[in-house]
């Protein structure tokens, strides 16, 4: 995770942005609907000592969710993902673009990339193949739209030893569609997302860091923030979302749960385009083609 801004392998580039500090919307309301079936009840869990800021290590050990994606070049050419069940990996569709099965080496558990190897020994990390692309069937690669997909793989996780969780899927209550950057309540909303990207000068990190970014609305975002995809900057000036950290999580903490809101597709070239939103792709308009997905292997 960077201390520079974002470039995605996505060719869209957001604009300039006004953050939205002055939006006031109501705080999201639980729902009747029931939960799939398929999800785990025990997603989401913070642990007992809970570190997390920006632009720094995940010191806490916080996202257990976190998948990293080797995509090859010995792991330079990589990506996030996040673990939604016991068999299946949610990212972001351009990470496979000209991808083939055997190409792409997912690892769960993995905090620290030069432990790989012992980690796996030990048994505290996990590794897998994919079985099954399931990209989003509105992806185009040319415009970047609907950049969304499911990594299905045969071996399921054990997903309740909190070494490795499930991330929550915003489908137990209706979320306000915009996440403003403050509820009615005065509470102010940030996101986290996490990664192995750039960190800048093309270095990319070893270890797992975590960022918090705001919700913004300019004007990039001012067509799409109710629809399919939400726009984020760095809560500190040069921490934002990276290369490398395409597929990764916007996660929102909500009454001690963990949510995935987004899935990060692109953003402005790191390092050379301060206070230019991030684009991520919105869960909320996505959920039930996942669930679909999820339901149907």
């Amino acid at each position: 995770m960077p201390s520079t801004t974002t470039q995605s392998t996505s060719k869209r580039l957001p604009s300039e942005n006004t953050p939205a500090t002055d939006l006031v919307l109501p705080a999201p309301t639980p729902t009747t609907t029931a939960k799939s079936a398929v999800l785990s009840s025990l997603c989401g869990r913070l642990p007992v000592v809970n570190h997390i800021y920006g632009g720094a290590d995940d010191e806490g050990l916080v996202h257990r969710w976190s998948v990293f994606l080797d995509l090859g070049s010995e792991g330079r050419d990589r990506c996030v993902g996040s673990v939604i069940t016991d068999r299946h990996v949610l990212t972001a569709a351009h990470c496979l673009d000209n991808k083939q099965l055997h190409d792409i080496t997912m690892y769960f558990g993995l905090y620290d990339l030069r432990e790989m190897v012992q980690c796996l020994q030990n048994d505290l990390c996990l590794k897998r193949t994919p079985s099954e692309f399931i990209v989003h069937y509105e992806y185009y690669a040319d415009k970047g739209n609907n950049d969304i997909a499911i990594i299905r793989f045969d071996k399921p996780l054990n997903t309740t030893n909190r070494e490795i969780e499930a991330i929550c899927l915003p489908n137990y209550f209706t979320y306000d569609e915009l996440f403003p950057m403050r509820m009615d309540d005065g509470t102010v909303v940030n996101l986290l997302s996490f990664g192995w990207g750039e960190m800048g000068g093309g270095e990319l990190a070893h270890t797992r860091r975590v960022v918090m970014l705001n919700v913004t609305a300019g004007s990039e975002c001012e067509n799409s923030i109710h629809s399919k995809t939400i726009c984020t900057i760095g809560v500190t000036e040069g921490q934002d979302v990276c290369q490398g950290d395409s597929g990764a999580p916007l996660v929102w903490l909500y009454k001690k749960r963990m949510y995935v809101v987004g899935v990060v597709s692109s953003g402005p070239k790191c390092g050379m385009h301060f206070n230019k939103p991030s684009i991520a792709m919105r869960i909320s308009h996505f959920k039930d083609w996942v669930i679909a997905k999820i339901k149907s292997q």
